[in-house]
């Protein structure tokens, strides 16, 4: 039986990276290939469940909860998520894209084999001490915090 294309393509994408060592924080995901701009990687891999599961399982140290909606989270800690890999930067290289049915990790722009993927967590101002920043990007504001926030927090110095 021939694949249909989206299986095809699935397993294009996922040769496209590999999980590695970062220099960021601990495990990241790394460009096998040349990406282009908002090319869709990985899709955010995981069972969709309400927001007080989340929650609860957030509580008990599930890092891996990933807002989807105003109704539902997607608990991406599956071994199948490749996609959980990605480490936060301040000046990350793709950015997450929810469509009807899931998140996927998008190229930001360009990038090329051998760089780290990172996308901005974007989490909010409330308890932003707890979050330090260790991207090493030149412009970093010391924290895992959403761009907005920048100018409103102390910076981590």
């Amino acid at each position: 039986m021939k694949p249909l294309a989206s299986d095809r393509a699935q397993k294009l994408r996922l040769t496209r990276v590999r999980v590695g060592t970062s220099r960021i924080h601990r495990l990241g995901l790394f460009a096998v290939t040349a990406i282009k701009a908002d090319t869709r990687i990985l899709p955010y891999l995981g069972e969709k469940i309400p927001k007080d599961e989340s929650a609860r399982r957030a509580a008990h140290g599930n890092a891996y909860i990933f807002a989807f909606n105003d109704r539902y989270d997607i608990d991406g800690q599956t071994l199948k998520n490749t996609a959980r890999y990605p480490n936060h930067s301040c000046e990350p290289n793709c950015y997450t894209l929810s469509t009807l049915r899931t998140i996927w990790i998008a190229a930001l722009r360009d990038i090329t084999p051998g760089e780290e993927l990172t996308y901005n967590y974007g989490y909010g101002a409330e308890d932003y001490e707890l979050y330090p920043c260790h991207c090493g990007a030149k412009n970093c504001c010391g924290y895992i915090l959403d761009p907005k926030y920048w100018g409103v927090i102390k910076r981590n110095d």
